[in-house]
């Protein structure tokens, strides 16, 4: 037995070797007519931190000895591995900041060497120009990362997700000047053919280097997404750039919760909820990590700012909300990155709530499903800027949860979204407000939009672009303009009023009067071609009158200059598709 189990572990070596080797495109490797060929042959490497490597002897001829050395044991020392036909394995650690040469050579033949450059870089690196933090010791991560990220040659900490899909979504973040180039070099573990930069806009076409990727970026405030192979399921990497604070508080004081660089468990300092005080604020500096659900609560003159990690990854029954504000009044929400790490839990809830800016805000937490983006219940006087936002379930939903409240002046802009299930764009379900109006998208770049995981095709209450009243309402003056859809297996529009929704799951109340009325689409542009029933379809359903139910038309809709691959939208769009009063429709 004991022999079996020697030869299974090293047929698992060998296998896991063999698939490394095939992953590696040609450029990573340098094939000669005889030494050694290296899984890499530059790696950069933290302070203490540690990487595997390997060598594959060429020609192979039998089973020889190998050895490894380091030319500056002091900065990266070199642990040799097993050695099992013809493949070695090695474990550098980084130990001092500097640069190292390690050679793995054939005791028997010294002809046959292989060499790996090594840099050893600190895991911080702070200047006025550039500052770069690495994920902190004891952040829960869902699994492995499968990019390195280095700027200007320093390693960039990296988050995992994981998705509905068999891929996992990476992020990583770094500060800097504006101006200020930083050459972004990103290496994923997995092969692939093409990558994708998105949105289109940013004008990003990386050079690649064997699997290696560069580009620079020298803006803050700019959200990138690759995209591999076309493979919007699989692995996808999401990178964020901020402005370096050069007014950051450093220690927390009488109006002001400061949590520095490092993890910082929230759910053991705290209890169950960290509740802050009338007037305080909450800063989130950069490398800091915070696990943990924050509420502000009948509050005035509040923020949470800076650009740290707020998770979530303790379960909670009967859903969650990670940041919650409710009953206040000028709030800021500025710079930070939400990271749920779970399903059935929100990553924003404002409720009842006005006069709310919501600037830079970075969320990635696509597990499937219910992690809501900015969930806007119950308020008015709201702005969304330049947020990035991916979830598997609406990424900006407003609702109205309280009868006798009305939703009002609501804006939403310059934002990136990308939802795994549900909408990006979403007004309802609950809608018990008496009414939804002047509410405006403008400027928003769909990455990716599916409507749902478990009911693909099925629903007419999904949509990328979707108002769904449960309750009798009137919704007016709803403005979408300069959207561009890069890639959907959604609805591209859904308006409609419901008795129920997702299956009976929400029951509403269409005893009350409603209606929709002034809803305006301008300059959407969709570029995406999958054949499923569902995709792009524009469904419009008006409320039929029911026994102690009146009906609730939807009038007045107007689609100007919206194109779904290259053909305007008009009366006689294929997937225009009409239900119950509706009336008013104007095509231009």
């Amino acid at each position: 037995m004991k022999r079996l189990t020697g030869k299974i572990k090293v047929f698992t070596l060998i296998l896991s070797i063999i698939i490394l080797f095939i992953s590696c495109n040609k450029e990573d490797t340098n094939v000669i007519e005889q030494g050694f060929t290296v899984s890499k042959s530059e790696i950069t490497i933290g302070l203490n931190k540690t990487q595997q490597v390997f060598a594959s002897v060429y020609p192979y001829e039998g089973e020889e000895e190998v050895k490894w050395s380091s030319s500056n044991p002091d900065i990266a020392s070199i642990e040799a591995g097993e050695t099992h036909h013809g493949i070695s394995t090695g474990k550098i650690t980084g130990l001092s900041v500097g640069e190292a040469t390690i050679t793995v050579e054939s005791v028997v033949n010294a002809a046959k060497k292989g060499f790996i450059k090594v840099q050893v870089v600190n895991d911080n690196f702070i200047s006025s120009d550039l500052a770069i933090y690495p994920v902190p010791d004891g952040t829960p991560q869902s699994s492995t990362p499968v990019f390195s990220v280095t700027a200007n040659q320093y390693p960039v900490g990296v988050f995992t997700e994981d998705t509905p899909w068999t891929g996992k979504a990476n992020f990583a973040y770094f500060n800097l000047r504006d101006g200020y180039n930083v050459e972004v070099k990103i290496t994923p573990t997995f092969s692939y053919s093409k990558v994708t930069v998105l949105p289109e806009s940013l004008g990003i076409t990386p050079t690649k280097n064997g699997s290696q990727l560069a580009f620079t970026v020298n803006r803050p405030n700019t959200n990138i997404t690759l995209v591999f192979d076309d493979n919007y399921f699989g692995n996808t990497l999401h990178l964020f750039t901020n402005p370096i604070d050069n007014n950051a508080p450093t220690e927390s004081d009488t109006y002001m919760i400061y949590f520095g660089p490092g993890y910082h468990d929230l759910q053991q300092a705290a209890g169950e909820e960290f509740l802050v005080g009338y007037r305080k604020s909450v800063y989130l500096a950069p490398g800091a990590v915070v696990n943990g659900r924050i509420r502000f609560e009948s509050a005035t003159n509040v923020s949470i700012r800076g650009s740290g990690v707020l998770m979530n990854s303790k379960p909670k029954s009967g859903g969650d909300l990670t940041l919650a504000f409710a009953w206040c009044r000028n709030v800021t929400i500025e710079g930070i990155i939400l990271s749920a790490q779970k399903e059935w839990n929100w990553n924003v809830g404002v409720h009842e709530s006005r006069d709310v800016n919501i600037r830079n805000l970075k969320v990635v937490s696509p597990q499937y499903a219910s992690t809501d983006g900015i969930n806007m219940s119950s308020c008015r006087d709201v702005t969304v800027q330049d947020c990035f936002i991916r979830v598997a379930d609406d990424c900006l939903p407003v609702n109205g949860s309280v009868p006798n409240v009305g939703v009002s002046n609501i804006l939403v802009e310059n934002c990136i979204l990308w939802n795994d299930a549900a909408g990006a764009m979403t007004i309802g379900a609950v809608t018990k407000a008496p009414y939804f109006k002047d509410i405006t998208y403008r400027n928003i770049d769909v990455l990716f939009s599916y409507d749902d995981f478990w009911a693909h095709n099925e629903l007419t209450d999904r949509g990328l672009i979707n108002i769904t009243c449960l309750d009798g309402t009137f919704v007016e003056n709803i403005t979408y303009e300069n959207i561009r859809v890069n890639n959907s297996y959604n609805q591209l529009i859904a308006l409609s009023f419901k008795d129920d929704f997702y299956y009976g799951s929400i029951y509403g109340d269409q005893t009350r009067p409603g209606g929709m009325n002034n809803i305006v689409f301008r300059n959407i542009t969709v570029n995406t071609t999958n054949n499923d029933p569902i995709t792009n379809v524009i469904w419009l359903e008006g409320y039929t009158a029911k026994p102690d139910k009146p009906a609730k038309p939807i009038e007045n809709v107007r689609f100007e200059n919206v194109v779904v691959n290259g053909y305007p939208v008009t009366a006689n769009y294929g997937k225009l598709k009409v239900q119950g009063p509706v009336s008013g429709l104007v095509f231009q």
